[in-house]
């Protein structure tokens, strides 16, 4: 089964979208573990599709975790009560990467979990595939050092052998993700580069990523803090990201509502019939968010 696309239900919408980031909110308003998400393929996509339906959702996200390819590889991650993550071994220098990350824990779950969610939205609701940025998974598999020399490397154009090597592994472990995504159903790609970056050459690297999401007519959005300069927005469109959201020069359509806003009541959006967007959280929601707020939310934003 495949969700609805998410470019195709803003083309088709006479209102705006509400597509709340609420991976780990879902834990809470379950009343789930993180070992009972990561391990009960049933029970996480139930979980996740039910505080959709509850916030009355356009668009999903499958998952949301910084550490999900690297563990897949074999990185021995520890794991808090929410599932935050960091490393058991801080030692990059034995670090021989060559499984296949879709083959790996808790990759192959999470695969499970977006074919079942794929097949169980309604036709109004878009899947969107997690996958953790390029230059995030880097730092994540060989160190932050060593992932800003490869960026800097990158930028410079002159990769030497060995780095052009690990950054090949992360590619083709972001390819086969996205490949796997496509293959269940989903109905969009969201990138998520976790850490703070002030260099976006590298993505010019992940052309064939873009293509396999071109060839299945499915939208790239990328999710990020940091702030990113016009030339290179520029790049990312030509690219084919289709939204960037969370920065300050944003690409297509979207429009963030932050955690301030919604701990305080606040709002920036007023009700607007003529205007069309598509509103995503800045990051994925925090266990103790306050569901009234994120509903009413929406309640200002499109009604009931």
């Amino acid at each position: 089964m495949t969700s609805a696309r998410l470019n195709d239900l803003f083309s088709n919408s006479k209102r705006t979208l509400f597509v709340p980031l609420t991976f780990k909110l879902s834990m809470a308003l379950e009343q789930i573990t993180w070992s009972e998400l990561v391990t009960d393929p049933n029970l996480a996509s139930f979980a996740i599709r039910a505080t959709g339906d509850l916030f009355k959702v356009d668009a999903l996200v499958n998952w949301f975790d910084e550490w999900m390819e690297a563990e897949s590889f074999g990185v021995v991650v520890q794991r808090g009560d929410l599932g935050e993550g960091e490393l058991a071994d801080v030692d990059y220098s034995n670090r021989d990467v060559t499984e296949t990350v879709v083959s790996g824990m808790p990759c192959q779950h999470v695969l499970d979990v977006t074919q079942r969610l794929c097949a169980e939205v309604d036709s109004n609701t878009a899947v969107l595939g997690y996958l953790t940025g390029g230059a995030t998974l880097l730092a994540r598999l060989y160190g932050s050092d060593e992932s800003k020399l490869i960026l800097q490397e990158i930028d410079n154009g002159k990769l030497s052998s060995n780095k052009a090597k690990k950054m090949e592994v992360v590619i083709k472990a972001s390819i086969d993700m996205v490949n796997a995504y496509c293959e269940r159903g989903v109905g969009g790609i969201l990138i998520v580069e976790h850490d703070p970056l002030e260099t976006w050459a590298y993505l010019n690297l992940f052309a064939p990523l873009f293509n396999v999401c071109s060839y299945y007519r499915v939208p790239t959005l990328l999710l990020t803090r940091s702030v990113i300069s016009k030339e290179n927005v520029n790049t990312l469109e030509k690219l084919g990201i289709s939204q960037v959201i969370g920065s300050e020069n944003q690409v297509g359509c979207p429009r963030v509502i932050t955690e301030t806003e919604l701990s305080d009541g606040t709002s920036s959006f007023t009700a607007d019939a003529e205007t069309k967007e598509i509103v995503f959280t800045e990051w994925d929601l925090p266990v103790d968010t306050d569901p009234a707020a994120l509903t009413e939310y929406r309640t200002t934003l499109i009604g009931p």
